[in-house]
């Protein structure tokens, strides 16, 4: 399977762990991050190009390129939300993410937007909604359901059966 280049919505640690992650740990090429116009001159941890979020279709169409919008909780989750509604509305492939060290099962079904990072535990009959991030270490116990924008984090346990309702952290 070949995988378009990715853009990161994000500039801070966040994007930059993933980048990391992306990088090391999965097939996917990251060529660029993007921010809303008025935040390109904010601090950023990331060593790519900087794109306004406004032009980004312009310099990275989403024909050739997808995207993982890396920000983190805010707000409960709804900042991330927002940007996903906007890429998703620009035409862009949102990307998942689910790290060959974390352990999971054949039969999970994972959203777009979504990362499973390292050590997290994912158990059979699970659902991942969209725009969910399950930090190292979680574990999600067998035939959860965790719903769209929702951010588990590390070492954070659900046992079976648990529903996880939209913008959890």
């Amino acid at each position: 399977m070949i995988h378009k280049p990715i853009v990161l919505f994000g500039t801070g640690k966040l994007a930059r762990t993933l980048q990391y992650f992306l990088v090391h740990d999965s097939p996917f090429e990251v060529v660029a991050a993007t921010v809303d116009g008025d935040r390109i001159g904010d601090e950023r941890a990331v060593d790519l190009p900087v794109v306004p979020f406004e032009e980004l279709t312009r310099h990275y169409p989403p024909d050739t390129h997808a995207m993982f919008i890396a920000l983190g909780y805010r707000q409960m989750n709804h900042v991330r939300q927002e940007r996903y509604d906007a890429a998703k509305a620009m035409g862009y492939e949102l990307v998942s993410h689910v790290s060959p060290r974390a352990s999971v099962w054949p039969d999970l079904q994972v959203g777009d937007n979504c990362l499973i990072l390292d050590e997290a535990i994912v158990h059979p009959y699970t659902r991942i909604g969209n725009d969910t991030i399950i930090w190292s270490g979680a574990h999600i116990g067998h035939g959860s359901i965790i719903g769209d924008h929702c951010f588990i984090a590390s070492r954070a346990a659900l046992s079976g059966d648990v529903t996880v309702e939209p913008y959890s952290f």
